[in-house]
């Protein structure tokens, strides 16, 4: 099923960036993606691969800051500060979808593996490992329903290296808007990197600066005119610049 995510006005963009106030990396999501899509429930939201979210919480920022993101990077030979402009088209790898992601199966060499693919509440019980190879490993076992050999059920742990690195693969496939990473070469010394991005900071990020600017907005508009706050948002941007230009 594809749902229709909805940009964010003036109004919810300043409450949303209030309630995610010292909230932790999962509450934040949750803020965003109930933004986004307001009819559908909280825990169904939760549920959604990582890939499906992230897909969600792209066509937000799109539909409510724009297609094109500027990023920045620090290159790790010489420390050149850069900057890098990407299009939400260049990284969409999904479409949007709020469809509950059903359970899977790989079998390979005898060995039959019943798995899910990684949601929100997986990513965060893993956000506090230090180790990442310790976490991916984590991170797999919560995902890992049910394993066998030659039909007999075994642990998860006793899986042998090929296996998960199958399974592993399998689900970056099934999954591919959970892992988006860029190549980045520096201009100036010529070294190269991949960099992993992740919207949910990425775009916590712009709403915290969007809420922020828009309150000093209001603050001028009301101190100049009298309006109240709920006035003031409700106008278009265009309509705010033009009155905030005239006020100096």
């Amino acid at each position: 099923m594809r749902s229709a995510v909805r940009p964010l006005p003036a109004n919810d963009i300043i409450r949303v960036w209030e309630k995610g106030q010292g909230k932790p990396y999962l509450e934040r999501a949750m803020l965003l993606l109930a933004a986004a899509l307001p009819d559908v429930d909280r825990d169904q939201l939760a549920d959604l691969t990582i890939g499906q979210r992230d897909a969600i919480l792209l066509a937000l920022r799109e539909k409510t800051l724009g297609p094109t993101m500027q990023m920045y990077a620090r290159c790790g030979q010489c420390s050149e500060s850069l900057e890098l402009t990407v299009n939400t088209a260049d990284i969409r790898l999904m479409a949007v979808s709020e469809e509950k992601p059903g359970e899977r199966e790989l079998r390979q060499n005898g060995y039959a593996v019943r798995y899910r693919l990684p949601n929100s509440w997986d990513l965060a019980f893993v956000r506090g490992l230090g180790d990442v190879l310790q976490a991916r490993s984590q991170l797999l076992r919560k995902c890992i329903l049910e394993a066998e050999f030659n039909g007999t059920t075994i642990r998860p742990e006793d899986l042998p290296d090929e296996v998960v690195d199958a399974l592993t693969s399998r689900m970056e496939e099934e999954d591919p808007q959970a892992d988006i990473q860029f190549n980045v070469r520096c201009p100036t010394c010529g070294f190269s990197w991949q960099t992993i991005f992740d919207i949910v900071p990425y775009l916590w990020t712009e709403i915290s600066v969007a809420a922020q600017r828009l309150l000093v907005d209001v603050h001028a508009l009301a101190r100049a005119y009298g309006w109240d706050q709920d006035d003031i948002l409700s106008m278009s941007a265009a309509r705010r610049r033009f009155y905030l230009e005239v006020v100096g």
